[in-house]
């Protein structure tokens, strides 16, 4: 958040009044807007993380674990880190702008960082939430990634991404 209110001369691309706080249908759309929109995002550096370059000397490190755990969504080179992770999470920020209250934005932002806990857990937890989500990537589905199938199933949370671009599996 500070990264984004530096971006914009910290005049904030979202708002913190009270008599914005959206309702819950409009918190739920946001969130599957953000959903799509960070998984374009997301996908799309992931694969150019991929190439030959970019993989043998800043993705590489994030790829070092095959056999994936929580903490390992978060091991990576820092160039992935702003690249990977801090674009896709706040690229949405200003494709949303004030549409967007800072509640949802916390909402969304716990949601992501459980999500991208649970993608690298190993294990799919029967019940999680995000299973109502339509076209979910599932643990196994980033497991997959993770073993000896490295350029596919590149997206962040769905498999929509990985269909357009030809990558899932």
């Amino acid at each position: 958040m500070i990264f984004v209110l530096w971006m914009m001369d910290y005049n904030s691309p979202i708002t913190f009044l009270v008599e914005d706080l959206p309702s819950a249908p409009k918190v739920l759309l946001l969130n599957f807007v953000w959903v799509l929109l960070e998984d374009v995002t997301y996908a799309t550096v992931h694969r150019m993380l991929h190439t030959p370059f970019l993989y043998k000397h800043v993705h590489k490190i994030h790829h070092s674990y095959t056999c994936t755990f929580s903490i390992t969504g978060l091991y990576c080179h820092p160039i992935e880190h702003i690249c990977g992770n801090l674009i896709p999470l706040t690229l949405p920020i200003f494709i949303l702008g004030k549409n967007l209250h800072f509640v949802t934005y916390v909402f969304i932002l716990c949601r992501r960082i459980i999500g991208s806990t649970i993608a690298h857990a190993g294990y799919n937890f029967p019940g999680e939430p995000s299973e109502l989500f339509p076209f979910k990537a599932f643990s196994a589905y980033h497991d997959f990634h993770h073993g000896n199938n490295i350029n596919s199933n590149l997206g962040s949370g769905t498999v929509l991404t990985d269909f357009l671009m030809g990558t899932n599996k």
